[in-house]
């Protein structure tokens, strides 16, 4: 779980640091900022604070930050690198330093993305027994994740409102089978 954590924030500690050595060599003079560097300092820290709060969205608000950066949108640093190339004065570029956070947040949402393309381009509606049978693995997926949490961690999971209806099942299911043992 804390492995998790610390990889679910590596993008965000990534950008973070991109912001510092900003404020560092613009000698904390944020007069110096344009909005494209104002937007990369607002949209981190919104996304810090997303971490925070609201975890299911952290994900959501981090990766639309990285592809704002890396389609030169937003900017992380005072000076960019872009790759890319256009036809007849029409460019195309990609920021360098958003471009590989954007490249490491998907490595470690690998899984997630590949269902999500997946759901896009799948061509039949799912049945009510895949469905079902779906939703039992993510509970036996988070039944073997919990195994080894106290039954105050399984509560607290229960009472929270941030957890996915199936890692709440799973929760609840492994604090019956304590409390009957």
């Amino acid at each position: 779980m804390i492995k998790r954590r610390v990889l679910d924030l590596l993008p965000l500690l990534i950008l973070t640091s991109g912001l510092v050595y900003t404020l560092i060599v613009t000698k904390f003079r944020v007069d110096n900022f344009d909005i494209q560097l104002w937007g990369g300092l607002t949209l981190t820290i919104l996304s810090s604070l997303i971490f925070m709060t609201w975890k299911k969205a952290y994900n959501k608000v981090l990766g639309l930050t990285l592809i704002l950066g890396t389609v030169n949108l937003i900017e992380f640093l005072p000076v960019t690198m872009t790759i890319g190339g256009g036809v007849s004065g029409h460019t195309i570029g990609l920021q360098l330093f958003s471009f590989v956070t954007l490249l490491i947040f998907s490595y470690i949402n690998r899984r997630r993305i590949n269902q999500i393309i997946g759901d896009i381009f799948k061509n039949k509606p799912m049945t009510e027994a895949e469905i079902a049978k779906q939703r039992e693995n993510k509970i036996e997926g988070f039944k073997l994740k919990y195994k080894n949490k106290s039954i105050d961690e399984l509560t607290r999971i229960l009472n929270s409102d941030s957890f996915d209806k199936e890692a709440v099942e799973a929760a609840n299911r492994l604090l019956t089978e304590k409390n009957t043992h």
